[in-house]
């Protein structure tokens, strides 16, 4: 006596298979598509760190440059 699934009912045998190369082909591509513009984003933001980081620093830099002055009535010379 064999048992026969339901799911598979109405499906040719070669569908039931599983996929073909062409379907995994697509499915590569789009997954590498997808992880390069991830890729690109996490560069961007990176870039946009190291811009704030920078503008961060000098203002920090300025401060301190401003109080020097506050208290020695002058900028330090560059010698």
């Amino acid at each position: 006596m064999k048992i026969q699934s339901k799911g598979n009912k109405g499906i040719s045998p070669r569908m039931a298979r599983g996929f073909s190369l062409f379907e995994m082909v697509i499915v590569m591509g789009i997954i590498g598509l997808i992880l390069g513009g991830a890729i690109y984003s996490m560069g961007r933001i990176k870039d946009s760190a190291a811009v704030s980081t920078a503008r961060q620093d000098m203002t920090t830099f300025s401060s301190g440059l401003e109080q020097y002055k506050n208290i020695g009535g002058k900028y330090p010379s560059t010698s």
